[in-house]
């Protein structure tokens, strides 16, 4: 049979789980239904020429009623696909348009499978929804043993302090005295 699994445990992680690597051989021209349990996904992964031939190859996929092609594989230019596409509740039926043998690999896994990292990333992610009272605000003296750096930041937040303004001299009056500076470096060259 073209259709082989294997259980792989998750041993990184510590966790045993039931995704099982999946593959599928298809000649020229040939459909063929995936055997999908009724609780798995499967995970499309890639698909590569087997002794290619001249000419093109689509791949397609049938799920309810309704094809789609989903890749297209040639001889000498591309060879294989990487693909990230899953299959489920239902089950696709694929078909290999062209004149070489196309494999299917990828896996299946649990529909609803969440491993150990996903629960707790769920569990931080509502605990830091919920809002916590926050901390009693400082008063804003400072205690008489402060130290100088503490006075020093309170200074500059202080409102009894004010930083100094100096006036702003207008365009025009930047402009005027530039201009004086030029007619009189004129006015020196006449005098030459």
């Amino acid at each position: 049979s073209s259709w082989r699994s294997v259980f792989v445990r998750r041993a990184a992680a510590g966790i045993e789980s039931r995704m099982t690597f999946w593959g599928c051989a298809l000649k020229p021209g040939q459909k063929k239904q995936v055997d999908l349990p009724a609780d798995e996904v499967l995970h499309l992964s890639q698909v590569c020429l087997h002794e290619p031939k001249a000419g093109k190859n689509y791949l397609s996929a049938q799920v309810k009623g309704t094809t789609y092609t989903f890749c297209c594989l040639e001889k000498d230019k591309i060879e294989h696909n990487s693909l990230d596409l899953f299959f489920g509740p239902d089950p696709p039926t694929f078909h290999n348009k062209g004149a070489s043998e196309v494999h299917f690999s990828g896996y299946m896994e649990p529909m609803n499978e969440k491993d150990e990292d996903e629960e707790e990333e769920e569990e931080e992610e509502e605990e830091e929804e919920i809002p916590s009272k926050a901390p009693p605000k400082a008063s804003p003296k400072a205690s008489p043993k402060a130290s100088p750096a503490a006075k020093a930041v309170e200074a500059k937040t202080s409102p009894k302090v004010s930083p100094k303004v100096s006036p702003k001299a207008s365009p025009k009056a930047a402009a005027a005295p530039a201009k004086g500076k030029k007619e009189e470096e004129d006015d020196d060259d006449d005098e030459k």
